[in-house]
């Protein structure tokens, strides 16, 4: 059988001197498959530095505009509005409202609370043959125009006992010296806590809430609520303000 060891030749020199490295070897290698790629060890570290700065620079960026997100959600909850159909229902979700209702700035608080009151604050004219025909109970004609009479609707009245309610409570917290000592004053804080027990006893909500760990009673939860927006349209569009 022929021998044929000497098709094959020999890597690398023996002769080649002891303390040769690897690198050394690779270099002198005409395979450009063994040549070093001298880019690999100058640009490529450089890039990589470079990518490196632009991941975290990003993940701050990312971070800062989460938590600029977070910031702004307001810390109060109540029932968001779909549509604008007047006594119609739609499937809300309770979120959360601006927390400038809680604010301390009494100021600032109360315009929150005074922009969910329509213009003339719920109180309405409406004519006397839309009365009849509406069988509403009878109420005072206005000053202005006796062919109307005025009324109040209910859920503004309930808003503004609350309001009223809310006042006299901050009063007195950031007030040591408020008291309520005029009898008119706490008749009319006596009538609206009576209204409002009177307003739950009537329209009572059957919703089952939810507790849930660090998160207040059935937040989050699906309700189907009236549209309180297509209300207070309406309540405008009707509005009436007593003369000065």
């Amino acid at each position: 059988m022929e021998d044929k060891s000497h098709h094959y030749s020999q890597l690398i020199d023996s002769s080649s001197e002891a303390g040769a490295s690897d690198d050394s070897i690779f270099e002198d290698s005409p395979h450009p498959l063994y040549q070093r790629r001298r880019w690999t060890t100058t640009i490529l570290p450089w890039a990589t530095t470079v990518l490196a700065v632009l991941l975290i620079l990003s993940n701050i960026i990312w971070v800062r505009h989460w938590m600029d997100h977070a910031a702004s959600q307001p810390t109060e909850y109540y029932l968001k509005r779909d549509g604008h159909t007047l006594n119609g229902v739609t499937q809300v979700k309770i979120e959360t409202l601006p927390a400038g209702f809680l604010d301390d700035n009494m100021t600032v608080s109360d315009a929150y609370w005074s922009s969910l009151f329509p213009e003339g604050d719920g109180v309405v004219a409406l004519p006397q043959s839309w009365v009849a025909a509406k069988n509403l109970p009878p109420s005072i004609r206005s000053p202005d125009d006796q062919t109307q009479s005025v009324y109040i609707m209910a859920a503004f009245h309930q808003l503004h006992c609350l309001t009223h309610i809310r006042q006299m409570l901050t009063s007195y917290y950031f007030d040591e010296s408020f008291a309520i000592t005029k009898e008119s004053v706490w008749g009319h804080t006596r009538h609206c806590m009576d209204a409002l027990r009177q307003w739950i006893l009537c329209h009572p909500d059957e919703t089952l809430l939810y507790k849930r760990d660090g998160e207040l009673p059935g937040e989050g939860q699906m309700r189907t609520c009236k549209n309180f927006d297509a209300y207070k349209e309406w309540a405008e569009e009707h509005s009436y303000v007593y003369p000065d």
